[in-house]
């Protein structure tokens, strides 16, 4: 996730939680701007234990290249949430006993494509743009002309 502060970040912080957890927070691609910094963070839970600072800083690229991988899942899994959640909303649309024209139809199929064709989206998980849904109204006739 692109962050910016006043203050520069290390490249990784550990913060105690409860119940022997920490949150490691890993700073990669650090730019200053005007007295601002700006830069992509990456955030896991882990169980806390003796000498991982160490670790992480000994291993910080297999770390870091781990907690990018698990961000990504993550967005990539709400995104395909909320997709599926778009296609299960419209399946209606195309079943052959549906009120929408044929017309109307068609343009629930080229949605519901575009939704499949997210993934295929430049910058997925992290810049994704949702297509707009057809009005459901307009010619709701079932005739064969649209």
């Amino acid at each position: 996730m692109r962050t910016e502060s006043n203050i520069k970040p290390t490249k990784f912080i550990i913060e105690h939680i409860k119940n022997e957890k920490v949150i490691v927070s890993f700073f990669d691609n650090i730019q200053e701007q005007e007295d601002m910094f700006y830069y992509d963070m990456y955030k896991m839970i882990l169980n806390n234990r003796p000498n991982l600072a160490e670790d992480i800083e000994n291993n910080y690229d297999t770390w870091l290249q781990f907690a990018k991988d698990l961000e990504y899942e993550k967005l990539a899994k709400e995104v395909r949430l909320k997709r599926d959640e778009l296609l299960n909303e419209t399946d209606w649309t195309q079943v052959t006993d549906t009120v929408l024209s044929l017309v109307k139809q068609e343009e629930y199929k080229v949605y519901r494509q575009q939704l499949r064709d997210i993934t295929k989206q430049e910058g997925f998980p992290y810049k994704v743009s949702f297509p707009l849904e057809p009005s459901k109204y307009g010619n709701m006739n079932n005739n064969k002309g649209g």
